[in-house]
């Protein structure tokens, strides 16, 4: 039984993350087909309120939701800043 070590397990390793990514990123995207994956539909004038009566906490919750659909990818605190800024 060969041993995988070295410069191949490095690759395997690499090559895995990269499916790994690319695999979540494709399911997230369709559990979020019409409207993001885990939120309920809200009219606009609900969205403004929900928005304006956010606690810390609520603030806090969003960030971490935000960091986890990003986790794994080697940039996800910087993509999950740009998801942020895009809700504000």
């Amino acid at each position: 039984m060969p041993l995988i070590t070295g410069p191949s397990l490095d690759a395997l390793a690499k090559e895995l993350t990269a499916w790994y990514i690319e695999t979540r990123e494709f399911l997230i995207q369709a559990l979020e087909e019409g409207y993001p994956y885990g939120s309920i539909p809200l009219t606009p004038r609900e969205q403004v309120e929900r928005f304006m009566s956010m606690t810390q906490e609520d603030w806090s919750g969003l960030v971490a939701k935000l960091v986890d659909r990003h986790r794994g990818k080697p940039d996800a605190e910087a993509l999950a800043r740009k998801d942020l800024e895009d809700f504000t």
